[in-house]
């Protein structure tokens, strides 16, 4: 009766014992999985920061930076063109990031924001950053208002005053 009573209850322990360590061998998959998903956070906010940068640095603003692979440099759209669109893929320096890649992308949209909302400020640049590391992605965007100028008025010239400004920033 002891004997039996005994592998009663060891086979009733090894249920609970076998989902225990199924549970536990899948911890380490969700722990790599979390950091992933943050490091491919960082690495869009990375590249974010990189094209604002750029973007201060550049004495043209946008026209400048999309001109590339968009509209040609200082080209403005025909007169009554609804809001015309350039898009450049911007490329961070080798070695910037340490871990994963990213894919950033600069679309300059006269009057519309990234949601599609109309924006009365010509020249807003919207970025968007994508990292990815593991498989686990992360996607940031980004909408920029142009430095505000100054008028060309012949007391201290025409240009920016300023740098350009963060309309919204949300993760997609």
């Amino acid at each position: 009766m002891a004997l039996t009573l005994t592998l009663s209850v060891l086979v009733a322990l090894t249920v609970p014992m076998l989902a225990l360590l199924s549970v536990s061998a899948l911890e380490p998959l969700i722990a790599r999985n979390l950091v992933d998903a943050t490091r491919a956070f960082y690495l869009a906010e990375a590249g974010i920061e990189w094209a604002l940068t750029l973007l201060i640095e550049t004495p043209a603003g946008d026209a400048t930076v999309l001109g590339a692979t968009g509209n040609p440099a200082g080209a403005q759209p025909p007169a009554g063109a609804p809001g015309h669109s350039s898009t450049a893929n911007l490329a961070p320096p080798a070695g910037l990031l340490p871990w994963g890649t990213t894919s950033i992308t600069a679309r300059s949209d006269a009057g519309v924001l990234g949601d599609g909302t109309s924006l009365a400020i010509p020249g807003v640049v919207i970025l968007t950053s994508t990292g990815t590391v593991n498989g686990a992605q992360r996607t940031i965007e980004v909408t920029v208002r142009p430095a505000p100028t100054r008028p060309p008025d012949g007391s201290g010239g025409s240009g920016p005053v300023g740098k350009p400004g963060i309309v919204s920033w949300r993760e997609r």
